[in-house]
C-alpha cells in the first residue's frame, strides 16, 4: 500500500489535465471578422449574434433562439414571459446552482424545492405532484451535470396540472434524450456560456424554443422593449439591455464547431470511468436515464460511501485526491435551500425544508469538471488509481498519519 501524497508519499501524477477553455485560430478568425466589419453607428450589428443564434438552434433541432447576457437572466426572462408573477409557486430541484431558484424570486415567485433522485441527482419525478398547489405556475427541471431526466413524464405531469415547463439546460449543450435535444421539451430552455461551461465566451446565454411568439416576447425583453425589425427608439415595454455582444457571439460560433467532437470524447471517457470505478470499493458513479443518447458530461460525479469513509470528511478526500494530482472538487456543501439567502427569506419557511437525498448528495459527492474528461485513457486510469489509493489508505486519511 503506497503512502498518500498528502501524507508525504509520491503522487499518482504530476502532469496537468487538459486546461479549459479551449481556444484557437477559429476564435481568432471570427473575432477578426467582427473587428473588420464593424462600423461606427448607434445600434450597428455585424451579424454574428444572428449567425450564432441560427447555428445553435440548427444544432439542437429547435426553431427559434435569442442570445442574451447569461443563463441567469435567461431563466428570469423565460419565467417572466411565461407569466410568473408575485405569489406564484415554481417547483425547482434542491441540488442545483442558485440561479434556478433565484430567477423565481427575482420574478416575485416562490421556489418550492423538490428532492432529487439519489441515482442521478436530478429532480425526483415521483415527488412532483405532491408539491403542486393551486398557486403552482411552473416547473424547472435542471439538466444537472448534462444529464436529462424522463422529460415525457415531466411534461405529462405539467400538462395535467396546467404548469409551464422551463428547461434549465445551462450544463447540457448538445444533450439528447430519446431522439430530442435539450431545449425541445418545454416551453423554452436556457443555456449558459459562462467560462466553466462546455461552450464558453467567458459569459453569455441563449433562450431557445419552438414557440415563435414566446421567443418574440423574449427578444423584446432582451432588447430594451423594442420590436424586432422596428424603430430603434420605439419601445413597447420597460425592460433593460440583456444583449449578447458581437464579440461573444463570434467566439461561440467557433466553440460550437468543437462541441460534437468534445462531447464524444467526454462521454467516451465517462463510460470508461463508469466501468472502472464501479469496481472500486466505496465509490459509485452517478447513473443516467437509459434513453439519454448524448451525455455532455459537464460534470463527472461520484458518490463516496459514508460508512466506508466514516470519520473522513468529503473535503479531506478531495484534498487527498488533489495531492495525488487529480483536480477533484467538493461540489455543494449543502442543498440550495440551505443558503443564507433562503434561510433568511420571508417568502417561504425554508428553515423547515429538508430533502434527505439532496442532503446526502452534499455529504458524499465529489465532482470532476468536464475538461478532465477531455484527456486520454491514461488520464482516466490515473483518476481510478488515485481513488483506489485513497480507499486503501482511508484509515491513514482518517488519522492523518500512517
Amino acid at each position: 500500500m503506497s503512502k498518500l501524497a498528502i501524507l508525504g508519499g509520491q503522487p499518482v501524477r504530476k502532469t496537468p489535465f487538459p486546461s479549459w477553455p479551449v481556444y484557437g485560430r477559429e476564435e481568432e478568425a471570427q473575432l477578426k471578422d467582427v473587428l473588420q466589419k464593424s462600423e461606427a453607428g448607434i445600434g450597428k450589428r455585424v451579424g454574428k449574434i444572428a449567425e450564432f443564434e441560427e447555428q445553435f438552434c440548427k444544432y439542437h433541432d429547435v426553431k427559434y433562439g435569442v442570445a442574451c447576457t447569461n443563463c441567469s437572466h435567461a431563466l428570469e426572462i423565460m419565467l417572466a414571459v411565461a407569466g410568473v408573477t408575485p405569489g406564484d409557486e415554481v417547483i425547482v430541484p434542491s441540488y442545483t446552482f442558485i440561479a434556478t431558484a433565484g430567477a423565481v424570486v427575482r420574478c416575485g415567485g416562490i421556489p418550492v424545492f423538490v428532492d432529487i433522485d439519489s441515482d442521478d441527482y436530478l429532480l425526483d419525478i415521483d415527488l412532483i405532484e405532491n408539491l403542486i398547489t393551486a398557486k403552482t405556475k411552473a416547473i424547472i427541471p435542471v439538466y444537472f451535470a448534462g444529464s436529462i431526466p424522463d422529460m415525457d413524464r415531466i411534461t405529462s405531469i405539467a400538462s395535467r396540472h396546467n404548469m409551464v415547463v422551463i428547461e434549465d439546460a445551462a450544463q447540457a449543450h448538445g444533450g439528447k434524450w430519446n431522439g430530442r435535444f435539450a431545449g425541445c421539451f418545454g416551453k423554452a430552455a436556457g443555456f449558459s456560456f459562462q467560462y466553466s461551461k462546455n461552450m464558453t465566451a467567458n459569459e453569455g446565454g441563449i433562450i431557445v424554443s419552438n414557440d415563435g411568439e414566446f421567443i418574440e416576447k423574449c427578444w423584446r425583453h432582451i432588447w430594451h422593449g423594442r420590436k424586432k425589425g422596428g424603430i430603434w427608439y420605439e419601445h413597447f415595454q420597460i425592460t433593460s439591455n440583456y444583449r449578447l455582444t458581437e464579440f461573444q457571439a463570434a467566439v461561440l460560433i467557433a466553440q460550437l464547431g468543437r462541441l460534437r467532437k468534445q462531447n464524444d470524447i467526454r462521454n467516451g471517457n465517462g463510460v470508461y470511468l463508469d466501468e472502472k470505478l464501479s469496481k472500486v470499493e466505496g465509490i459509485t458513479p452517478l447513473s443516467h436515464h437509459p434513453l439519454l443518447e448524448v451525455h455532455p458530461r459537464h460534470l463527472y460525479i461520484i458518490k463516496c460511501d459514508t460508512d466506508l469513509f466514516a470519520g473522513v470528511s468529503k473535503d479531506r478526500i478531495v484534498k487527498a485526491l488533489n495531492a495525488e494530482g487529480i483536480p477533484a472538487m467538493p461540489g455543494y456543501g449543502f442543498p440550495l435551500y440551505g443558503n443564507p439567502a433562503f434561510q433568511e427569506m420571508r417568502l417561504g419557511n425554508y428553515k423547515a425544508v429538508c430533502n434527505p437525498k439532496a442532503e446526502q448528495a452534499c455529504a458524499q459527492s465529489i465532482w470532476f469538471m468536464h475538461n478532465t474528461l477531455l484527456g486520454t485513457r491514461k488520464d482516466m486510469d490515473d483518476i481510478v488509481g488515485a481513488l483506489e489509493k485513497v480507499v486503501e489508505n482511508r484509515g491513514c486519511l482518517r488519522d492523518m498519519r500512517c
